[in-house]
């Protein structure tokens, strides 16, 4: 795209409000890379899509996602068949809890915006454990033997 026209549609101003939206360096990273290429009709096909996300927005609520611990060494260990340390099942629970809180915030809203029904489809948190127990009250040894006897739905 020409610098003219990304000057007109103002598209540093742009990634410099979407970067405030990232929760990781990398986001910021990714966000600095973005370059348009769409055509007015997908731009349009588009915006049906996160008009209903805006309107959520500016009634107040907001998806709980916070900064991700990146789980790359983790995952990696553990596809490798390596025992994971302590802090290394934090991590995990960490994520677990993070995909839990979304899952709740996408079974609240879904019924209101239709893109987060859509979005509810492919998230899948891990089931409940105890009834009574969060799972930050169980010891990471109870977590690495739990998770291994379950499907991973991460």
């Amino acid at each position: 795209m020409k610098q003219q026209a990304l000057s007109k549609l103002e598209w540093q101003r742009l990634l410099t409000k979407l970067e405030s939206f990232c929760h990781s360096e990398d986001g910021v990273r990714l966000c600095n890379t973005l370059k348009p290429a769409l055509t007015r009709t997908q731009v349009e096909q588009r915006w049906a899509i996160v008009e209903p996300l805006k309107d959520l927005a500016d009634q107040g609520y907001r998806a709980p996602i916070g900064a991700l611990i990146p789980m790359q060494k983790v995952f990696r260990a553990s596809s490798l068949g390596q025992i994971l340390e302590g802090n290394e099942l934090r991590d995990i629970l960490s994520l677990l809890l993070s995909v839990e809180k979304v899952d709740r915030f996408l079974s609240d809203f879904s019924d209101r915006c239709s893109p987060l029904a859509k979005i509810k489809t492919q998230v899948y948190a891990l089931p409940k454990i105890a009834a009574t127990q969060s799972l930050e009250q169980f010891h990471p040894r109870e977590i690495y033997l739990m998770t291994h006897r379950m499907p991973l739905l991460i």
